[in-house]
């Protein structure tokens, strides 16, 4: 499940309004308008599943009103190549990397929209053997995407002279491929959705995200010191829809978004006085959104606010209980209980956060 915070919540919200809103005037073009902003919050494999949901929703009233319409011929012809094209497609979103599969939905929607802007031409009459191209093709973008309906839409202008007949079998043809995507997504797991694995890559200098089966899905970050980039990332934590990145060599603390797209907010400075970090290490975060930051070169373990701003230093060099000696890791449980690996003194050293009251 993921844990995601009410502001970004918020933005699905009114991307959802807004492409079903193109979806209710067009009767096509919700995902192709959605999907391009909902991957900077969602990974692709849960937002496509997602907007299918709406998909069925709206086709099925748009599709309903206006059966009567539609014209099945065109409809027997596309259906056996766009069948191919939709398991085709489901494979593609099960197994491919997920930066590939969002590089071909940009250029995808690239195209489409110059496509749109440059083409002046009035629909001219096609020949039917077109329905193969335009269903395999369309087949493929509807499972990966749901943006198969300008590749139909396309194909049909062209067919059919009626706008009624027109907008008639596009609704049903969306609601049909809808059911089919519903059924090909439900035996694929799409709907079961699992954790995430995020793994620091030090020495890549990135973060790795891995489905629960090992697959690679996407890659967040590489070298530098800008926002969203990393120098000798080495520990991470998970609170509240956000990602704490410990940047070592940066000196600093980087807040993600929930897939890593979308820089929340940092935190930290290089330098020798309290608060500033040297070598920061491990990072936590405990129920009322306080940092807790290993720094391991001072042996001591940092507290800051959620807002970032330093609070106190707990522990300092030493064997006695409150002291580290090389601290490197930090956890923080679901009773606030904070847990710091104490590494060459060989122990793990517990505090209890009693509340800011």
């Amino acid at each position: 499940m993921i844990d995601l915070p009410w502001p970004t919540l918020i933005g699905i919200g009114l991307v959802v309004t807004m492409s079903y809103t193109v979806f209710g005037l067009g009767g096509f073009g919700a995902n192709i308008v959605g999907l391009p902003l909902l991957v900077h919050w969602l990974p692709l494999r849960f937002a496509v599943p997602m907007m299918l949901v709406f998909d069925l929703c709206v086709a099925a009233v748009l599709g309903f009103r206006a059966r009567r319409l539609l014209d099945r011929r065109e409809l027997l012809r596309l259906m056996p190549l766009l069948l191919v094209g939709m398991v085709l497609g489901v494979t593609l979103l099960s197994q491919a990397e997920e930066r590939w599969l969002l590089l071909v939905l940009g250029l995808f929607v690239l195209s489409y929209a110059a496509w749109s802007l440059l083409n002046k031409v009035p629909p001219a009459p096609v020949s039917p053997l077109w329905a193969m191209p335009a269903g395999l093709v369309g087949g493929v973008f509807t499972a990966l995407y749901g943006t198969g309906g300008p590749i139909y839409t396309i194909y049909l202008a062209r067919r059919l002279s009626d706008k009624s007949v027109l907008r008639a079998t596009i609704g049903v043809l969306i609601f049909g491929t809808a059911t089919i995507r519903l059924v090909l997504f439900t035996g694929g797991g799409f709907y079961a959705q699992r954790g995430l694995l995020y793994v620091a890559d030090t020495y890549a200098h990135d973060i790795k995200v891995f489905d629960d089966s090992g697959a690679l899905l996407h890659v967040i970050g590489r070298r530098g010191s800008a926002d969203g980039e990393f120098n000798y990332p080495t520990h991470l934590a998970w609170a509240q829809g956000e990602l704490y990145v410990t940047d070592t060599m940066n000196n600093r603390i980087q807040v993600l978004g929930a897939e890593g797209q979308v820089l929340q907010r940092k935190f930290g400075e290089r330098g020798l006085q309290l608060g500033q970090l040297v070598r920061p290490k491990g990072v936590g975060v405990d129920g009322e959104g306080n940092v807790y930051v290993v720094e391991s070169y001072y042996d001591s373990l940092l507290v800051f606010s959620p807002r970032g701003e330093f609070l106190l230093p707990i522990g300092g060099t030493g064997t006695a209980t409150g002291r580290f000696y090389l601290p490197a890791g930090v956890w923080v449980d679901a009773r606030n209980r904070v847990h710091v690996a104490d590494m060459f003194n060989g122990r793990v050293v517990l505090f209890q956060f009693l509340g800011g009251g």
